[in-house]
């Protein structure tokens, strides 16, 4: 069961954890599935990520929060994904990874959240810094466009931000709306100067 567990830990790594749908597939209590993840959590294998819930639109907002293990080599190897990845795979890892990176270099009193409507929209990362909130996208790309920002403008007007991000492969920052950067990876610290 312990196997099984872990395995489905690394699986899900990256995605809004749902305690009672594992519960399920493991087969024991869903108050055995929060607690290993508050042990994972205390020994520092996995990262907890909350959902933004502050609502001014009214808007269905999804309070389950984000799990990601701590090292994606790990993450991997527990998810036994094999040596061949598709660009699916390599693009949830990447934000995985820019996660786990924006996590790393939060400034003391900022945190690092997430939204997603119940419609569908979503913003993988959010900075919340000095009561302001500042988007972030990733997009496993090296050509980003306008459609990439798609999610940060409403969420820009929603919460009155003046800036959003998409972290990509672009080799130098690229403007994409009058709001919203395309912002080399290499440059994720950036995201902290707004």
């Amino acid at each position: 069961m312990k196997k099984k567990f872990l395995q489905l830990v690394c699986i899900e790594s990256g995605n809004m954890i749902r305690f009672r749908k594992l519960s399920q597939d493991i087969g024991v209590a869903h108050t055995t599935i929060r607690d290993y993840f508050n042990i994972l959590e205390d020994c520092m294998v996995a990262v907890r990520f909350d959902p933004v819930t502050r609502n001014p639109s009214r808007k269905r907002l999804s309070k389950a929060s984000k799990y990601l293990i701590f090292d994606l080599g790990v993450r991997r190897l527990g998810a036994q994904e094999g040596r061949q990845l598709s660009q699916k795979t390599l693009a949830h890892l990447f934000e995985q990874w820019v996660g786990l990176e924006l996590s790393r270099r939060c400034p003391p009193l900022a945190k690092i959240q997430f939204w997603r409507d119940h419609a569908g929209p979503e913003v993988d990362w959010v900075v919340v810094k000095d009561g302001h909130y500042i988007p972030v996208e990733v997009k496993w790309s090296a050509t980003p466009s306008e459609k990439d920002a798609r999610h940060l403008q409403p969420f820009l007007d929603d919460y009155g931000g003046q800036k959003g991000f998409v972290i990509c492969q672009v080799a130098r920052p690229q403007q994409l709306t009058p709001s919203v950067v395309a912002l080399p990876w290499q440059m994720l610290g950036d995201v902290f100067d707004v």
